[in-house]
């Protein structure tokens, strides 16, 4: 069955309500989250890792695994890993024959729509199903403040909210970097924004850059854009054309925002709506642009966007050189 994501934090509380879990997705670090909250809160359990393709071949070797009483303790986590999109039909009735107090355990990438294995463990009755993509915001807000009520550390919800939009764009895995912030504070136990930011300064440089490049062209800086833009062409290798699209979506974003202001919404509400959510490091400089640039303007500056990716889509001119010469003219 689907564990919805408004039911993920209840099921993680008590994961032996059923007699097992797929945990699946593209967001590895939140894969990884949930695995190490069922372990944790399943410690009663000796845990046990085998192979899925092996075992998916050699069913008897998970029947075994299930039938065998270990010597430490009655009550076995089974943790299946590198699981697949298929599973045999001798698989299935091993599974469906644990009618014991072991638990099993898949721990999958993303599986495809169609896959025979998640179409088992979500018609099941004894399985939940967990699944795990970045846009799950409730999911992630529900790690973090988790997380971090575990550690007695207090914040907002303002801080909660930027750590979810740290972690939306960043690869990093979130254990890891929630219990470096951790460490980070020490003996204290109330989170600043400024912990975020000098704790994960290090982190997602490529990220900031591209924000410098953006924040440099609404802040009309040019000497600045010629020079980041150098950088991210020769040393990042971003073709003109991916830096166009870049700097596009970052004026379409300011120009929803405006409008959502002109229709009536308060600015941060207008800000909170955005898909996927502004960086926190981007906040800052992201709210003096919306003071500093008008609609109109907003609108010439993307058609000129618009009309240099055209421009460079149809010549054989060096495209870094019309992209810098254009923006710089203005």
């Amino acid at each position: 069955m689907r564990v919805t994501p408004s039911k993920v934090k209840k099921f993680l509380e008590k994961p032996d309500a059923l007699s097992g879990v797929l945990i699946h997705g593209s967001d590895n670090s939140k894969v990884g989250f949930y695995v190490q909250e069922i372990i944790a809160n399943l410690d009663e359990y000796s845990v046990q890792v085998m192979d899925f393709a092996i075992v998916n071949k050699s069913p008897g070797l998970l029947f075994s695994e299930l039938a065998n009483i270990s010597m430490f303790t009655s009550k076995k986590l089974i943790k299946l890993i590198n699981v697949s999109g298929s599973i045999s039909k001798e698989l299935k009735n091993v599974l469906d024959y644990n009618a014991g107090d072991h638990y099993v355990m898949m721990v999958a990438s993303d599986l495809p729509y169609n896959s025979a294995t998640k179409s088992y463990m979500e018609s099941s009755k004894i399985f939940g199903v967990i699944a795990c993509y970045k846009d799950s915001n409730s999911n992630l807000y529900d790690i973090i403040s988790s997380y971090l009520k575990q550690n007695d550390i207090k914040c907002t919800n303002e801080i909660i909210y930027h750590l979810q939009s740290y972690f939306n764009h960043s690869k990093l895995p979130i254990c890891s970097e929630l219990e470096k912030l951790v460490l980070y504070l020490g003996e204290r136990k109330d989170l600043k924004l400024t912990d975020i930011e000098l704790c994960f300064s290090t982190s997602g440089n490529d990220y900031a850059t591209l924000d410098d490049l953006c924040s440099a062209i609404a802040s009309k800086d040019m000497s600045r854009f010629i020079r980041i833009s150098d950088a991210l062409i020769s040393q990042e290798n971003f073709s003109p054309i991916a830096l166009i699209r870049i700097i596009s979506n970052y004026f379409l974003r300011l120009e929803n925002v405006l409008l959502s202001v002109q229709g009536g919404m308060s600015e941060q509400a207008a800000i909170d709506q955005l898909s996927p959510p502004l960086f926190f490091k981007q906040l800052q400089s992201f709210k003096s642009h919306l003071k500093s640039l008008q609609l109109s303007e907003l609108k010439k500056i993307l058609e000129k966007l618009i009309s240099l990716e055209v421009t460079c889509k149809k010549t054989d001119l060096d495209h870094k050189m019309i992209f810098q010469h254009a923006l710089t003219d203005s």
